[in-house]
């Protein structure tokens, strides 16, 4: 541990001032106060539906947030979209997913690698809460636990969304598709070797698995 400067103590406060606001800032770190809404921290709606099946008016947020975000970060910003939602129509749930990159909001890739969220719904298995019945709602988080130096790259996001489209474009019109003929016009598209695309890809697939969003903080 490095010994403390006896003869710099405004300038070391000043120090520790500044890295918690950039703390705050990142979305990661202390919980921000009430007065440092996560509007700050660079986060996005990348889309939005709702539905009102069964006569419940349900909204889906699909959310982009900075990487490195931690559980306090995401659930800050959850709690936001809540009130948000709540200063319009009324509603009877809200559920939010969450995404590191816009690129893997995308169903080929099953669900959300850092997890996701849900508001109101259900009283108990057997009840529905109704629209507007805020009382009776009650968070459910569910979020991934990443080790963020594993995170792909975007290099690596890129190759594999490419080839996910290839094999798509492959399947609209009847083909059926082969994987290694796809990568290799992946990887001639890209610049790359085809190894290096079956890495990305590998990557990406292990990034967003079925394991991401499974396990709770």
């Amino acid at each position: 541990m490095r010994k403390r400067p006896r003869d710099h103590r405004p300038r070391l406060c000043l120090l520790v001032l500044a890295a918690l606001i950039a703390a705050f800032a990142a979305g990661c770190g202390p919980e921000p106060s009430r007065d440092q809404t996560p509007s700050a921290q660079g986060w996005r709606v990348l889309s939005r539906t709702e539905s009102d099946a069964g006569g419940h008016r349900s909204l889906y947020y699909f959310v982009l947030v900075p990487p490195g975000c931690d559980r306090r970060g995401l659930e800050s910003i959850s709690r936001e979209i809540v009130e948000q939602a709540k200063r319009e129509k009324p509603f009877s749930r809200v559920w939010m997913q969450f995404y590191d990159y816009p690129e893997l909001h995308d169903p080929g890739y099953g669900g959300p690698p850092l997890g996701y969220v849900r508001y109101g719904g259900a009283t108990n298995p057997r009840s529905a809460t109704e629209d507007g019945e805020y009382a009776e709602m009650t968070y459910a988080f569910r979020f991934a636990v990443p080790d963020w130096s594993e995170r792909p790259s975007q290099r690596d996001v890129d190759l594999a969304v490419h080839l996910l489209q290839l094999w798509r474009e492959a399947e609209a019109h009847g083909r059926r598709p082969s994987e290694r003929r796809l990568i290799r016009k992946t990887a001639q598209h890209f610049g790359v070797t085809p190894s290096q695309v079956v890495a990305a890809v590998a990557r990406v697939d292990a990034w967003v698995g079925p394991q991401r969003g499974g396990r709770a903080w």
